[in-house]
């Protein structure tokens, strides 16, 4: 069985990842930026071999914020990877890519965390055999604090909450796409963890509860940012993220939440079911406060450098394809 992980980032998607792959039976890569390209799902044969090309000549993959190729992870297994692009489906692909470089058994599940997966959770169910997603998910004003904090910009951070959440309860409605709450993982981790497993048709194993130690010196379990660290045992924890924040930037968080928004053409197109955060947070039962004024200046000016960048490196949401728009 194959597993799709993706959401905003900043949603809880690293501390479950690293829960899961503590079962027997599954193992999560983290973040090879494999199965958000968009190409892949409509022609493997042909643009197979972009994988490992840069530029203008690789593959993109979706998201406001843009990667070509393959993370740093994938490309450890490149070897492996460039053996296999005989495979003459994506799927026959995969399953030997994780079999071979993992040794995994036929049974276990297989899979992948990376947050722009969010928008090809149907592309992955439609190619992917008795295949599953999660999609994570956390109050919209912690995950924007806590992404900003990371060093991502208020305007970015927004979006990229806004798109990727927006894009993966699209098809919420779906019985093989189980929402994963940050908050829930942490308040009660073996109700949710047990859960998944009966979602995998997997028995739960306390394991999972456990701390571990890093096995992989360079994978990152704790940042600055972060108020926790994923190789602690999972416990409940208040992380509010947004209440550590300066009234300043409460007000410039705020501000972004209720002035962004995606473009109607862009919600039809791709048949979203929410085009702003309210609507999201409404439909999540996350309360947003109020505010009584809105200053987006500073956002419009980011959001036209933004699609400018987008236009002149040649991505695919470029000026005529800008998925963002901001009142006022």
């Amino acid at each position: 069985m194959s597993l799709l992980i993706g959401g905003s980032g900043s949603t809880g998607s690293s501390l479950l990842r690293q829960r899961l792959n503590k079962h027997t039976q599954i193992f999560i890569s983290n973040e090879w930026q494999l199965y958000c390209k968009p190409l892949l799902y409509e022609d493997w044969n042909k643009n197979k071999s972009k994988l490992f090309k840069r530029w203008i000549f690789g593959l993109r993959s979706s998201g406001i914020k843009q990667f070509t190729g393959l993370d740093q992870e994938a490309k450890e297994a490149q070897i492996s990877i460039k053996k296999l692009l005989d495979k003459h489906t994506f799927t026959a692909f995969s399953k030997a890519l994780y079999q071979q470089t993992y040794k995994l058994k036929e049974q276990d599940v297989w899979g992948d965390k990376t947050p722009a997966n969010s928008y090809h959770f149907l592309d992955f169910l439609a190619t992917f055999p008795k295949a599953k997603c999660l999609l994570t998910l956390r109050n919209p004003l912690d995950a924007i604090a806590s992404m900003h904090r990371r060093g991502i910009s208020i305007y970015l951070s927004t979006s990229i909450y806004l798109l990727n959440t927006a894009h993966g309860l699209a098809s919420e409605q779906n019985p093989n796409i189980k929402h994963v709450k940050y908050e829930d993982l942490l308040d009660s981790p073996k109700e949710v963890l047990s859960h998944i497993c009966t979602f995998l048709k997997l028995r739960f194993e306390p394991q999972m509860l456990a701390a571990s130690t890093k096995t992989n010196q360079d994978e990152v379990t704790k940042l600055d940012s972060w108020q926790y660290d994923e190789t602690q045992t999972v416990q409940k924890q208040a992380i509010r993220s947004f209440d550590k924040m300066t009234d300043e930037q409460k007000h410039k968080i705020l501000s972004a939440v209720f002035s962004i928004h995606i473009k109607e053409s862009w919600v039809k197109k791709h048949k979203l079911r929410h085009s702003n955060i309210a609507e999201i947070a409404a439909s999540l039962h996350y309360d947003l406060p109020a505010i009584s004024s809105i200053n987006s200046k500073g956002l419009v000016k980011e959001m036209n450098y933004n699609k400018w960048q987008h236009t002149y490196k040649c991505y695919p949401l470029h000026h005529f394809n800008y998925p963002i728009s901001i009142n006022g």
